[in-house]
């Protein structure tokens, strides 16, 4: 029985150079000829003392690390070699985690950051997963939704539909009923639990239903609605209980005296939060000061991610915070 020996497999120097590209801090640069040529360059004019190492593991390793963190310079200061990423590593990972997830408005539900993309990468590496491997990125996507950063639109946009079907709720008593409407002229608009005018024929009967309904409405018209309807909701249940007057009259002594729930320090009424406080990773509602406080100690930046839109604090949503914080 003949025995081969065995043979080591040559690999060329770019080869060599693309494998140490793909390290994780480096392989948004990788598989792409002209990082591959510029870092050859590269660790040809690095200093070294002894020749034979120029084309070692360690000293590839320091080569290509300097170029990608821009402090591979010439004799002059200057910045002598640049990387770029893989245009197809970039069209990938914008697919997967950007493109791939966006809101009824066509907005990004990711923050677009580094950091996000960081998350993904690091997952990548670690499970095997190629960066131009379309569905491998959509499923590690998918895998760690609950932590990625979430844009500021998003959380808009999901702070605004949970304010809208609380409000919607409240108008239809669960879903269970209409409601009705009085106008500035005391006319009354009658309305289905979906939110469309209940219309009459003028040979009987109800008319088909014509365009409307909650799904229709902005949110600026379901709040006058629901303001409406609380109101006229609030006063009847005080007048069935003759509270109104009294009432009536409590309100205006606290105005006159300028004490109704002032803040001590400005004088200004302060009233109770509109909205809720909402957990990015899942949008779900913060409902006790034990979920707040572990969200808020899962991050360093877990606070402001609650709290900011467009880079200010948020006031209803700080008083809400406040609010929770403040529970026994």
């Amino acid at each position: 029985m003949t025995v081969e020996a065995y043979r080591p497999v040559a690999r060329t120097v770019e080869q060599l150079v693309n494998d140490y590209l793909h390290e994780r801090p480096t392989i948004r640069f990788a598989d792409f000829q002209p990082n591959i040529l510029m870092a050859i360059d590269a660790v040809k004019e690095i200093k070294i003392a002894d020749e034979s190492l120029r084309w070692g593991g360690p000293n590839i390793r320091t080569a290509i690390r300097l170029v990608a963190a821009g402090e591979f310079r010439n004799p002059e200061g200057g910045l002598r070699f640049q990387f770029a990423e893989n245009p197809r590593f970039r069209a990938t990972l914008d697919y997967a985690i950007y493109d791939a997830h966006l809101d009824e408005k066509g907005n990004p539900k990711l923050a677009r950051s580094t950091g996000t993309e960081n998350m993904v990468i690091d997952k990548a590496v670690a499970d095997g997963v190629a960066l131009d491997d379309e569905q491998g990125l959509l499923d590690i996507v998918a895998e760690l939704w609950r932590e990625l950063p979430k844009s500021e639109k998003h959380l808009d946009a999901v702070q605004r539909n949970f304010e809208r079907e609380r409000m919607i709720h409240e108008i239809t008593r669960g879903g269970t009923q209409g409601f009705t409407l009085i106008t500035q002229y005391g006319g009354r608009r009658v309305f289905d639990k979906d939110g469309y005018e209940v219309q009459y024929s003028s040979s009987g009967g109800r008319a088909k239903k014509k365009l409307g309904g909650f799904e229709n409405m902005s949110d600026e018209e379901i709040q006058q609605i629901h303001a409406h309807v609380m109101e006229k909701r609030r006063l009847i249940e005080m007048a069935e209980s003759g509270t109104l007057a009294k009432h009536t009259q409590k309100l205006g002594k606290q105005r006159f005296e300028q004490k109704f729930h002032a803040d001590p320090t400005t004088g200004t009424p302060v009233t109770a939060s509109t909205k809720q406080l909402i957990d990015p990773r899942d949008g779900s509602v913060f409902t006790s000061k034990r979920q707040l406080v572990s969200f808020i100690n899962s991050s360093r930046y877990a606070t402001a991610q609650l709290l900011q839109r467009n880079g200010k604090v948020d006031p209803e949503l700080g008083r809400e915070f406040e609010r929770l914080l403040n529970q026994r």
